[in-house]
């Protein structure tokens, strides 16, 4: 059995990956929902808005040829077969919300085959809600368009988010999870 850790570098911030008119897009239709008490979870499979939904297929489009063309080839592998974890979704979340430390999903991270996590951030109109990994001592505050990839069995958290105006919901998300098939390059 190999087990897959290649270290902080797996842990990777690709700042303005959503162009400005995708997060208006989004973050318009989330600006619509209810406040939610934690977080609210918006399926793509049960989301009406045509436009929303073809704006997050094709940052998902995009999210899989970055990572099939740059991020595992960065480490020597190529991708063989790409999959999704989980559906895609938006997330609204509450004020004052946060993540404790965390692994994401199954503990898949047996070669050949590896799970992958990321994360692109709609909004900023929040103070705190870093994404930290404790394990590496890598603490990121991404901007609204960033993505941040990283192995599913990382160990990560979400920093408390303090509201800019007391109860208003800012945080949104689009988080993505893949399994997918590497194989090491010659």
């Amino acid at each position: 059995m190999v087990i897959m850790d290649y270290g902080i570098n797996a842990i990777y911030h690709k700042e303005s990956f959503a162009t400005q008119d995708e997060l208006n897009i989004l973050n318009s239709y989330m600006n619509d929902l209810p406040q939610p008490e934690i977080k609210s979870i918006n399926l793509i499979s049960d989301i009406k808005d045509d436009l929303v939904k073809e704006t997050m297929t094709k940052l998902d489009e995009r999210i899989q040829e970055f990572v099939e063309k740059s991020y595992f080839p960065s480490f020597g592998y190529s991708v063989k077969m790409f999959g999704w974890f989980r559906e895609l979704e938006l997330i609204k979340w509450s004020s004052f919300a946060q993540l404790p430390a965390h692994i994401d999903g199954d503990d898949v991270k047996e070669y050949p085959v590896i799970t992958i996590g990321g994360l692109i951030y709609l909004n900023d109109e929040y103070h705190g809600g870093e994404i930290a990994f404790p394990e590496y001592e890598v603490m990121i505050k991404p901007q609204p368009g960033d993505l941040v990839l990283f192995p599913c069995h990382y160990l990560h958290e979400v920093k408390v988010i303090h509201p800019l105006e007391e109860g208003v919901t800012r945080r949104h998300t689009m988080p993505v999870f893949y399994t997918l098939v590497i194989q090491k390059n010659d």
